[in-house]
Order: C-alpha cells, then structure tokens, then sequence
C-alpha cells in the first residue's frame, strides 16, 4: 500500500482549495534515534510532509492546523511577504511527492512567516527539524550546526517570552534547552535546564523526561 494518500485542505489565506500528499499513520515506523531524539524511520519520513504550503499564494502552515483561521491583523503582513516568494519557488512543486530539498523551502517559509510574527516556539521546532533534515542529506554539517543554534536561540525565546500551558510542550522545549547547550559545550546552561526539567517533571513518563534525567546525572558526575 502507497504510504501516501492526498488531503484536501482549504488555505486560510487566499481560500484555494486543493490536494497534498499526507503519510499513513500506519506507514510511520521508527528504526533509531540519535542523540538528540532525531527519529530515524525504516520508510518514509514523515517530516517531509509536515508542513503544508497552498500552490496558490504559498502559506505554509503545519498540517495539524493548516486550515486554522489567521488573524485579519496579520493576513495582509503574510500576503506580502509570499508575494515576494512567488518567482523564486514557481517551480516547487509542494503538493507533489516530496524530497528533502522541497521539505526544507517548505520549512524555509514557516520560518519567514513564524519569524514576521514572532512565534518563537514554532521557529525552536522548525529549525530543528531544518537541522535534522540536513543532517539526513549530508554533507552540509555547517549548515546543520548554523540551524541547531537557529533552535537555540530560539527555545530561549520561546520558553521566556511565550505562554506554555501545555505540559508536554514544555517538557520538550526544557529537553531541547539542556541537550543543545550540551551540544554546543555550554555545561553549566545544560545542566541548568536539564535540573529544570528533572524538578517540575521527575514522575513524567516522557522520554524527554526519561533522557534528560540521564544527561542530568552523567553531566554531574
């Protein structure tokens, strides 16, 4: 069975109508992670097609709230700054089976839009997912160094400036704030976050939770 079918979505921007290709749940399998909890997947990744982009005025958006209402305030903001994509990206064909350099201009335009309208957690996560695709590409590890720090910089921004009520949510940026300092060789900002994570989350079942622990202790010792 094809791991992909085609969803139909309305663009909360323009209103165009159209198909994108979108992965089987039951076609996601993981065969590995690194170090950092990039999954590794037997089949298809399923991140290529994380991000939805409308062929019509290209708004990306990520596929779970796509079709979410955008604020009037900031529908103009965002059709001018795509009217400026239009002719460098005519010829990528985003709704199409994807490979990894269409999944990164995808990414490449939530963090134009995320970083017009400030939103650092969607940025944290973006560029992350930017590094670990990359990282599957090879043969760019600068550029995958330069994105990881992009992630940095901006979980920082998201964990001080946002409002983070989801749990899970925070547990993960908490994680990714003690595993890319520990990356980047910043111990003490590591073990800072990581001891964070352990206090508001030790009974957590999460594997953020569960690997931050780990970090935590063989950073002490």
């Amino acid at each position: 069975m094809n791991a992909l079918w085609d969803k139909s979505y309305k663009c909360p921007v323009c209103g165009n109508e159209f198909y994108s290709k979108k992965v089987r749940i039951d076609s996601i399998k993981v065969a590995s992670y690194d170090e950092d909890l990039k999954p590794n997947y037997l089949d298809v990744n399923p991140f290529l097609y994380e991000v939805v982009v409308c062929p019509n005025c290209l708004y990306a958006e990520y596929e779970s709230i796509f079709e979410k209402d955008v604020k009037i305030t900031e529908v103009e903001k965002i059709k001018s700054i795509l009217g400026k994509l239009k002719s460098k990206l005519s010829n990528v064909k985003f709704t199409d089976e994807r490979d990894i350099d269409t999944a990164l201009e995808a990414y490449a335009i939530v963090v134009i839009l995320s970083t017009l309208l400030k939103k650092y957690c969607k940025l944290a996560d973006s560029y992350l997912k930017i590094a670990w695709l990359l990282r599957e590409k090879g043969g760019d590890k600068e550029q995958e160094e330069i994105a990881l720090a992009h992630a940095l910089k901006n979980f920082e921004n998201c964990y001080m400036n946002s409002d983070i009520s989801d749990g899970r949510m925070e547990e993960k940026i908490l994680f990714y704030l003690g595993e890319l300092n520990r990356h980047f060789g910043n111990k003490s900002e590591a073990v800072k976050w990581f001891s964070k994570l352990m206090q508001k989350y030790k009974n957590s079942s999460s594997y953020y939770a569960k690997v931050g622990k780990d970090r935590w202790q063989s950073m002490r010792e």
